[in-house]
Order: C-alpha cells, then sequence, then structure tokens
C-alpha cells in the first residue's frame, strides 16, 4: 500500500482525463468482479464511447497525486438532489480516506442540494460502512435487470442543513415586514382561498405545530399513526380565529415556532428518517420528505402573503 497525503488534490475532471479514469475504473472494480464471482459487470465492460458519452450528462471529479489520477467519482444535479455514481480509488491508495474525501467533495460543490443518492451493490460491505460513515442510509433495494444475481441498495443522504438554513432565512427575512404591515392589508386582503394575512400566517402556525408532533413522534414510531389536519386547514384557522388574534403575538408565536424547528431538526436521529406517517388519502410520508417539504411548504404561504401585499 502507498500512503497519499494532504498534497492530494481533488478537481473536475477534463475530456483529455477519461481514459485514464476508465483504465483505473477497470483495475479498481476487479476486486468488485473477484467478490461476485462476475467479470461481467458494467465497470469492467464499458468502452471509451460509453464513457464520453456519461461525460456529457456528469460531471467527472477526479483526485490526483503525483501527477497521476488515483480516485475518481461522478454526478449529475437532478433538481434537488444529487446523483453520485463510480466511486473509485485506486488499489493501492485505498482505506486511507480518499474515497471519503471525493464523496464529501460533491457534497461541498453542491451544497444547495436537498437529497444525496447512490446505488451500490447489497454484498459490498465495506462500501455500504464507508458510505454509513458520513450519513447515507440505505432507503431501497433493487434487483438489476441486466445481471440476475446483483442486488442493488439505493442508499441516500438528506443535507439537513440547508433545510435549517432555508427556515431561518424566511424567518429573519420576515419577521420585521410582517410587523410592519397595517391592520387593513393584514385584515382586508384576500388570497384565492379567501384567507387573510393573518389566516395565511395562522396557518404557518398550525403547519409548524403539527409537523413538530409528527417530527417527534416518527423518532419512536416507524409506523406513525397521527391524525392528519390537511382537510381541515380552514376549520382551525376558523376555530383559533387568527383573523382577531393579536397581530405581534402571532408573528412572534410564528417565529418561535420555527426556530424550534430548526433546533429539531437539527438534532433529528438520522437512522429514524425512514420512519413513515400516513396522511388522510393514504400517502406514507416519511420523516426525510417531511423535513425537506416543511421550507416548501413554508414558502409557498410566504409568497402568499407577498402576493397580497404587493396588491
Amino acid at each position: 500500500m502507498k500512503h497519499v497525503d494532504k498534497h492530494t488534490n481533488i478537481s473536475r475532471a477534463n475530456i483529455e482525463d477519461l481514459e485514464e479514469i476508465l483504465n483505473l475504473q477497470k483495475r479498481a472494480f476487479i476486486t468488485e468482479a473477484e467478490h461476485h464471482g462476475n467479470y461481467d459487470i458494467e465497470p469492467l465492460q464499458q468502452t471509451y464511447d460509453s464513457i464520453l458519452s456519461d461525460f456529457s450528462s456528469y460531471i467527472f471529479l477526479k483526485a490526483t497525486y503525483e501527477g497521476k489520477i488515483v480516485g475518481s467519482i461522478k454526478y449529475r444535479i437532478q433538481e434537488d438532489r444529487v446523483w453520485l455514481g463510480k466511486l473509485i480509488v485506486d488499489t493501492v491508495y485505498r482505506r486511507q480516506g480518499l474515497g471519503k474525501r471525493l464523496l464529501i467533495k460533491v457534497e461541498e460543490l453542491n451544497p444547495e442540494s436537498k437529497r444525496f443518492q447512490l446505488f451500490t451493490a447489497a454484498s459490498s460491505v465495506h462500501n455500504i460502512r464507508l458510505y454509513e460513515s458520513i450519513g447515507y442510509r440505505a432507503c431501497g433495494e433493487y434487483h438489476d435487470n441486466a445481471q440476475a444475481n446483483l442486488v442493488l441498495v439505493e442508499m441516500e443522504k438528506i443535507n439537513l442543513c440547508i433545510c435549517t438554513e432555508e427556515i431561518k432565512k424566511i424567518v429573519d427575512e420576515w419577521e420585521q415586514k410582517l410587523l410592519s404591515l397595517p391592520e387593513d392589508v393584514i385584515t382586508e386582503r384576500r388570497n384565492h382561498q379567501n384567507r387573510t394575512i393573518k389566516q395565511l400566517l395562522g396557518h404557518l402556525v398550525d403547519s409548524a405545530s403539527n409537523n413538530h408532533q409528527r417530527m417527534i413522534r416518527l423518532q419512536y414510531n416507524d409506523n406513525l399513526v397521527f391524525p392528519d389536519y390537511t382537510q381541515d386547514n380552514d376549520r382551525w384557522i376558523a376555530i383559533q380565529d387568527y383573523q382577531h388574534a393579536d397581530w405581534e403575538n402571532l408573528v412572534q408565536l410564528w417565529k418561535s415556532f420555527n426556530l424550534h424547528i430548526i433546533h429539531l431538526i437539527k438534532s433529528i436521529d438520522q437512522s429514524k428518517l425512514d420512519n413513515f406517517w400516513t396522511d388522510y388519502e393514504g400517502n406514507e410520508v416519511t420523516l426525510a420528505d417531511m423535513i425537506i417539504g416543511y421550507p416548501w411548504h413554508l414558502n409557498l404561504h410566504i409568497n402568499d402573503i407577498k402576493g397580497l401585499i404587493e396588491q
């Protein structure tokens, strides 16, 4: 085994690097082929034309040491997620943290992405442990149609930081804006759902309170039975009479609840992210999906409020 050091550089690969990366890939995946007793796996059979085609839809990173490529990974961005593939480390430089550095580099280059996903063989225990060591978790299992005996595990890492940052940004931006609004604007203007700004903010308080309960309960229930309120949104708004609530108190309640949601998300037990709650339509909503969806819903209704202000 040779030792890499801090001078190993990770950077974006260019088209001229593809032949060297392909050769490294074929050397690196020999051990995987031996482990499975199958030398027909795609990484060993891939052609230069095929990797060239990948280059048009993926970003390739390379790790270089003393002028040669000793590691590589490719990824593509799809909406709010990043799909990773072909994590490769030269066999003589393994077990020194280079694979982990390549994975983390992808995250650093995509700080706005909410999910990082990849596939690995279910029997590749060392690979799975590597991914788990930096926060990935198994979220599905599939049989490879091209390789009848190969079972793949889908692994995913949720970027909880981007979710909390989105919530904090909205609270910081809107607290004073909301407090400065005149009475007629918050009580008389109505959106397409016939809700005033006061009622919309009240609904966001309800969203925070319900999601707060779910996020806690899902950490000790893998299949949560808990009432939905989606079908009763307007009933909640009416029963609590948000239209006549003290505006400053309502804004501070909205702010404080969301700051606590941020604290809660930062404390989430990530081993529970696949636990799910079933909504009133029968959809299974995982804790991960709930956390990712929360800032989206918050922003949706803040935009409603913005639209009413601009009328």
